[in-house]
């Protein structure tokens, strides 16, 4: 399945102001929420990443895929996972990019990566995690099997929050692919132990944003320095009260929601 708009957005005739990049990997629809959330004059529109099919799933396969669907100079808000995705396609496609926001945005050195899984091991109950793995290896068909990775995903979610509300726009048909995930997170961490990233960021040269929780277990200050001689340009907020999801937090819906809106106000495509 080819990466493609989220359903009753392709027959849209206006260019979107927002291109949304969900996380995961294979988490399809987990910005839903976010895209019905940010005024309908931005046009955000959310992006599904490929399912694993025919052959594994790779990073370039994301990118080449959504270089088929953004054909111009467009902002981007790559959330968790879709933040790394986000970057892999704006150094291939500078020519596509206008500025870049990435929330709650993933690991690029052993020292971030070990302070975020210090973090997530002092959040986990480790016999309810290994419940829920096994869950995963029993499954005995296809939609048991992504019924299980939905229920771990949840599981991680709310760990990684710190003051939760419910997604007042829920995807009522999200989509999840443990297959294309372990595929995509392996080429992933291939890209960083081959070296070849974050060097190859060096060739974005319009605005970055990194925005993350002070609470979210992803590293925000460590990350920033993983990413910023790369990105000289980068900016750092950091939210107060604040999880891995900034629209469902209970202190900083409002904030993030009006502060991606100025974003977009002082960066026009």
């Amino acid at each position: 399945m080819a990466l493609r708009l989220a359903p009753g957005y392709a027959e849209e005739p206006r260019q979107p102001k927002l291109y949304l990049i969900h996380g995961g990997p294979g988490a399809q629809g987990s910005l839903h929420g976010l895209a019905h959330s940010l005024p309908s004059h931005l046009l955000p529109r959310e992006i599904l990443q490929s399912y694993a099919a025919e052959k594994p799933l790779s990073v370039q396969i994301h990118v080449d895929d959504m270089s088929a669907i953004i054909r111009e100079p467009s902002n981007i808000l790559g959330h968790s996972w879709g933040a790394m995705l986000t970057l892999s396609f704006a150094c291939q496609h500078p020519e596509k990019c206008n500025q870049l926001i990435l929330v709650g945005c993933g690991t690029y050195s052993p020292t971030s990566r070990a302070e975020y899984e210090r973090r997530i091991a002092e959040r986990t109950d480790i016999t309810k995690k290994n419940w829920l793995k096994e869950t995963i290896h029993n499954a005995q068909n296809p939609d048991d099997r992504a019924d299980a990775f939905k229920a771990y995903g949840d599981y991680a979610t709310s760990i990684q929050a710190h003051d939760p509300i419910p997604d007042p726009y829920p995807d009522p048909n999200p989509k999840y692919d443990l297959e294309g995930h372990a595929q995509t997170w392996t080429d992933a961490m291939r890209l960083q132990e081959e070296g070849i990233e974050p060097a190859r960021f060096s060739t974005i040269k319009f605005p970055v944003t990194l925005i993350q929780g002070k609470q979210d277990p992803h590293p925000g200050n460590l990350i920033y320095q993983d990413l910023k001689p790369h990105i000289p340009q980068l900016k750092l907020i950091e939210l107060d009260q604040c999880g891995h999801e900034p629209w469902l937090e209970r202190s900083s819906r409002v904030i993030f929601l009006k502060f991606i809106t100025n974003l977009l106000r002082t960066n026009p495509v």
